[in-house]
C-alpha cells in the first residue's frame, strides 16, 4: 500500500506549483477523472528545487482528454501522451499505464487506462514514483521514494537487473540524477549497470542523443561523462570518450571543453546539439585532419574529409541525425580559416553561418594548448566592436 504524506511537513516549497498544471488537473477532476502531478516536478519540489517541467497523469484516456482540451495534441498513441498548452506553458498528460500479459490487447487498445499502482511500478526510480494530488495537497508514495529522497539514494523500482534490462536508458538517467541532485546510486543498481552496460545499444538513437544532450546541459557534464565511462556505458555509442577525456589528473581538450560547457550552463548560455557533439568528436576530427594534411591535401579539403570520416564512423554506432551532422561539419570547417589569421579572409569568415560556434571551438583549442594563444587573441582583437552571433552559442 502507498504512503500518503502532507508534503509541507517535509520541506516542499509552497510556491512550486504551476498554475497552468493546477488548471489542467482541475479540469480533469471536475469532469470526474483523477489527475496528479508526477515524477520529476514532485521530486524537485520535495528537495526545494524549482521544477522546470510538470508532467500530469490521469485515469482519463487520450480521447477523453482531447474532448476536454480540444486544442490539445496527441503526441504518442502507444502511451496516450497528450500535450496541452495553457498560456505559455506546455504540459504532458499521460494515461495511467496498464500492465497486461495480453500483448495483442495492449497493442490494439493502447489507450486502456491502468491503475495508479500499475503506473507507479513501471516508473524507473523510487524518487520518480511520487504523485501529487493538487486537490488534497498530498503526495502519494508507492515505493519508498520519500525515504530515499531523505537518504539521497537513487534506487530502481524492483529488481535493478530486470528494470535495466527492460529499459537500459535508466542506467544513463541514474547517472544524470546522481550528479544533478548530489545523490548516490544504490549498490545493486551500480552492480546491475556494470553487468548490463552493453545493452545500452538497444536504446533508439534518438532517445540516446537526447539523453546525452541532457547530460551535457546538466551543469555537471564532466562528472556525468566520466561516470558514463567508468560504467562502460560509452563503449557501444562513443567508444573514444574515455580516451579523449583522459584520467582525472590529465588536462585534455575535452575535459576543459566540458568545464567550459558547465560554466556556460550556469550563466544561462544556450548551446546547440551540433556544437556539443562537435566538441565531443573534435579530438578524433583533429587526428584525421592532421593525417589527411600529411598527404598534401589542402587544409580545407583535409578538414572536409576528416569531418566526413568521423561522422560516418560515429553514425555506424550512434547516428546523431542529419541536422547535427551538418552543424558539426560547418563548425569544424571554420577552423582552417581561423588558423590562417588573414585579414583578407576574415570578412568571409565573419559571415559564416556557424562563425560564433566555430570561434568558441577556437578559443577552447587555444585554452587547452592545442593552438598558440596568439591565434585566439588575434581574432578576439579583430572582433572587438563587431556584432557577430549565430543566435545559438555565446
Amino acid at each position: 500500500m502507498p504512503q500518503v504524506f502532507k508534503p509541507i511537513k517535509y520541506g516542499m516549497r509552497s510556491d512550486w506549483l504551476s498554475l497552468g498544471a493546477l488548471r489542467v488537473c482541475e479540469v480533469l477532476v471536475n469532469a470526474g477523472f483523477r489527475a496528479y502531478i508526477v515524477g520529476g516536478a514532485v521530486r524537485d519540489a520535495m528537495l526545494a528545487i524549482s521544477p522546470k517541467d510538470f508532467d500530469i497523469v490521469s485515469d482519463a484516456t487520450a480521447s477523453q482528454i482531447m474532448r476536454l482540451f480540444p486544442k490539445a495534441i496527441q503526441m504518442d498513441a502507444h502511451f496516450s501522451y497528450v500535450m496541452i498548452k495553457v498560456g505559455s506553458e506546455y504540459f504532458e498528460v499521460t494515461t495511467f499505464r496498464m500492465i497486461s500479459s495480453d500483448v495483442e490487447l495492449y497493442r490494439h487498445s493502447p489507450s486502456l487506462p491502468g491503475t495508479m499502482a500499475e503506473d507507479a511500478v513501471q516508473r524507473d526510480f523510487t524518487i520518480n514514483a511520487l504523485y501529487y494530488d493538487p486537490i488534497s495537497q498530498e503526495v502519494i508514495d508507492w515505493h519508498g521514494g520519500i525515504p530515499d529522497l531523505r537518504e539521497k539514494i537513487i534506487r530502481p523500482i524492483g529488481n535493478p537487473v530486470l528494470r535495466f534490462s527492460e529499459n537500459p536508458m535508466s542506467m544513463l538517467r541514474a547517472i544524470r540524477f546522481k550528479h544533478m541532485l548530489g545523490f548516490s546510486i544504490s549498490t545493486p543498481a551500480s552492480a546491475a549497470t556494470v553487468k548490463l552496460a552493453s545493452m545500452i545499444r538497444n536504446v533508439s538513437p534518438g532517445r540516446l542523443v537526447a539523453e546525452l544532450v541532457r547530460q551535457m546541459l546538466s551543469g555537471k557534464s564532466l562528472f556525468c561523462l566520466r561516470e558514463i565511462c567508468r560504467a562502460n556505458l560509452h563503449t557501444e555509442i562513443l567508444p573514444r570518450l574515455a580516451r579523449d577525456l583522459g584520467n582525472e589528473n590529465d588536462t585534455t581538450f575535452l575535459m576543459q571543453a566540458l568545464e567550459s560547457v558547465d560554466e556556460s550552463v550556469s550563466e544561462g548560455v544556450a548551446m546547440s546539439t551540433g556544437f556539443l557533439f562537435a566538441l565531443i568528436l573534435w579530438p578524433q576530427v583533429r587526428e584525421k585532419w592532421s593525417y589527411y594534411r600529411a598527404s598534401d591535401d589542402s587544409a580545407n579539403g583535409a578538414m572536409s574529409r576528416a569531418g566526413q570520416t568521423i561522422i560516418a564512423s560515429q553514425g555506424a554506432l550512434l547516428p546523431l541525425g542529419s541536422q547535427v551532422d551538418q552543424d558539426m561539419q560547418n563548425i569544424w570547417a571554420t577552423q582552417p580559416y581561423f588558423e590562417e589569421m588573414e585579414a583578407r579572409s576574415s570578412n568571409d569568415l565573419l559571415r559564416h553561418p556557424r562563425f560564433r560556434a566555430g570561434f568558441n571551438l577556437l578559443q577552447l583549442r587555444c585554452e587547452s594548448g592545442e593552438l598558440e594563444k596568439k591565434v585566439g587573441t588575434w581574432w578576439a582583437d579583430l572582433l572587438r566592436g563587431a556584432n557577430v552571433s549565430d543566435g545559438i552559442e555565446k
